[in-house]
């Protein structure tokens, strides 16, 4: 077990005590706002996070999630000016920014020794 699927089930136990009732996985993706094929992965060492994944997991679970992934998080500054920046997009350019942005994030990890599977 990778210390990310560790720490993933850890908050996956401690949300549960929060709750005070035994949940599910899919209860959990749920709360997470993703896939329960994908939270799966996770947590079966399979991938890693990635991409806006990874900024989700963070906002809910923590931002000791880029240490753990030894990925850089993104600055607040740089979050903002993303969303500034696609807001700021007339509606019919927004998937070409998005399909950019896609394109970039998987370049990055792939540098960075992170494979990305969809």
């Amino acid at each position: 077990m990778s210390d990310f699927s560790g720490w993933l089930n850890r908050k996956f136990l401690d949300w549960q005590n929060g709750i005070g009732e035994r949940q599910t996985l899919k209860a959990f993706a749920r709360y997470l706002d993703v896939k329960t094929t994908t939270l799966s992965s996770w947590l079966n060492d399979d991938i890693p996070p990635t991409g806006d994944n990874l900024y989700k997991i963070a906002d809910k679970l923590g931002f000791e999630i880029y240490e753990i992934l030894d990925v850089p998080p993104p600055t607040p500054r740089f979050v903002h000016e993303m969303k500034a920046a696609y807001n700021n997009l007339p509606s019919e350019a927004q998937p070409k920014f998005q399909d950019d942005l896609e394109k970039f994030l998987t370049e990055w990890l792939t540098d960075h020794g992170f494979k990305r599977i969809k």
